[in-house]
């Protein structure tokens, strides 16, 4: 990987934009209150939680990767090295970012890491 100055801005750029979905989906699992009635039909909370999250950021989240993907492909078109590497980062970022915010982050929170004891 050649380090020009151009590939260290798509990185720094990159890394910038990776966490956005993620980060998101962590923000709300975390500050979610679930109803007291919810917690009583015998579900999981986690689940409850993610679902509930799911209903009101889950369709923005897609929507929003969609659309940055979106306009990024007219760019592919351009013969200009910046620009097609900026596609480039953009388009692998908001990929990545909404594979892990959907699908992998959600699958990991559900998981019961601490024992319970009682």
């Amino acid at each position: 990987l050649d380090m020009d100055p151009i590939t260290m801005i798509s990185v720094l750029m990159a890394i910038g934009l990776s966490v956005d979905f993620s980060a998101h989906i962590c923000y709300h699992f975390y500050n979610y209150e679930p109803p007291s009635i919810v917690s009583k039909n015998g579900r999981d909370e986690r689940v409850v939680k993610l679902a509930t999250i799911f209903e009101s950021i889950g369709k923005p989240m897609v929507e929003a990767a969609a659309s940055t993907v979106l306009c990024m492909l007219p760019l592919f078109a351009m013969q200009i090295y910046t620009i097609v590497s900026f596609a480039k980062t953009v388009f692998v970022v908001a990929s990545l970012g909404t594979l892990h915010g959907v699908f992998i982050l959600p699958a990991v929170l559900t998981i019961d890491i601490c024992e319970k004891h009682g």
